[in-house]
Formats: C-alpha cells, structure tokens, sequence
C-alpha cells in the first residue's frame, strides 16, 4: 500500500499517516507532512493578541515528535515543470513504485 503526502497534510492527516507508516507493508511517498494534530488551543495574550498551539504534543511510536511533520519513505518534489504541464510526480512515482512491488 502506498500513501501519498505533501506539506498540505495537517493534523487527522498527520495522524493517520503516522499511524500507517508504522505498518509492515506501507510507504509514504513523497513530501514531508504539515504536521500539527496534538490538540490546538487558543488563547488571548494580555495585550490582546490570539495566540494558537498544540496543548499536548504528539509523538509515533518511536517516540519521535510528529507536530513538525512527518517525512516520506520515498520524497518525491513536485518540479514547477511538471506541474505546468499537468504531470504529478508523486502519483506517477506511486504508480512505478506499485509495479515494481507487485504482490501475486
């Protein structure tokens, strides 16, 4: 199984992907996640600004802080070039990778 992340993945999606990428036949391809996830609160400062932050931290299994994000198995960069032209990197490297990986 593959999953697909970029920097636009925040909070549930941090979470499952911190979850999946803990099982035995799944690969997170390509960029690092947003992070974010560990129960946001707000709060007013006495000059009146809002200030927004995780009250309690997350972690994976190892441990590891995953409020930051989380990086991929395989990074993939989506090149401007590509873009331009309608071709998502990350799809197609999902999609070689699979081939390559088939399971009878």
């Amino acid at each position: 199984m593959v999953v697909l992340t970029n920097r636009s993945c925040y909070s549930a999606t941090n979470d499952f992907v911190c979850i999946m990428k803990q099982l035995p036949n799944v690969v997170i391809i390509g960029d690092q996640t947003g992070g974010g996830g560990g129960l946001p609160m707000n709060s007013e400062l006495p000059n009146g600004w809002m200030v927004r932050y995780s009250a309690c931290p997350m972690y994976d299994a190892d441990m590891n802080n995953i409020e930051f994000g989380i990086s991929p198995d395989i990074k993939v960069d989506m090149s401007p070039t590509d873009i331009s032209k309608g071709i998502d990197t990350i799809i197609e490297t999902a999609i070689t990778y699979l081939k390559q990986h088939k399971v009878n």
